[in-house]
């Protein structure tokens, strides 16, 4: 029995070094400089203003996973039988255009039902393809609060357009990396692990 749990235990290192050392080599090669990373910014900056409804909304979509984190939806879990909710496939009812004209709030429950209750400060032009979106599909017609916030797109279109944009980028790398800068920022501003009050930035789903 004890020899059993030694080798389990190895096991467990050596998947944890495989895993780490798989993921890092992910990050290396997609390796966000300053210069690259605005241009993926640029790029779906401009899909907001497509004549494409695809494109536009597969730009805000983008925007969003960049902003907030959220998971791309759609994927499936290998222990979870029905599909995580995330950016993809949010519902009408889960997104909501405030008055303002510059506030998104989002209220839906992600990955293993925890909810997901943020508002946030986004640019116009989004806001005002958001409140487009929740009112019409991309044939024109009325939307229903169950249908789908993004009707015309789904994660593998992301994907298939970040993997466009540079060879191995996923949409799952893409949020890897901005957790990785964040937390690393966070840390060498000393907002992680300290004595302070620990502020913050906006969640991700």
């Amino acid at each position: 029995m004890r020899n059993c749990f030694f080798f389990c235990l190895f096991d467990l290192f050596s998947f944890s070094f495989v895993f780490r050392r798989r993921e890092q080599k992910k990050l290396n090669h997609f390796s966000f400089s300053t210069p690259k990373k605005k241009t993926k910014k640029q790029d779906y900056e401009r899909d907001w203003r497509s004549k494409d409804v695809k494109r536009r909304q597969m730009g805000v979509a983008l925007y969003f996973i960049d902003k907030l984190a959220l998971r791309a939806g759609h994927e499936k879990d290998d222990k979870e039988e029905a599909d995580t909710v995330g950016c993809c496939n949010l519902k009408v009812a889960d997104v909501e255009a405030l008055p303002d004209g510059v506030s998104v709030k989002f209220d839906f429950l992600g990955k293993d039902s925890i909810r997901y209750d943020n508002t946030v400060t986004v640019e116009p032009e989004v806001h005002a393809l958001v409140a487009a979106f929740r009112a019409r599909d991309g044939q024109g017609r009325s939307k229903a609060p169950t249908e789908q916030l993004f009707d015309t797109m789904d994660a593998n279109d992301l994907n298939d357009k970040l993997k466009h944009l540079m060879d191995g980028l996923s949409v799952k790398v893409f949020r890897t990396y901005n957790a990785s800068i964040t937390l690393d920022r966070l840390l060498r501003e000393g907002e992680v692990g300290g004595d302070g009050d620990g502020g913050g930035e906006e969640g991700g789903g």
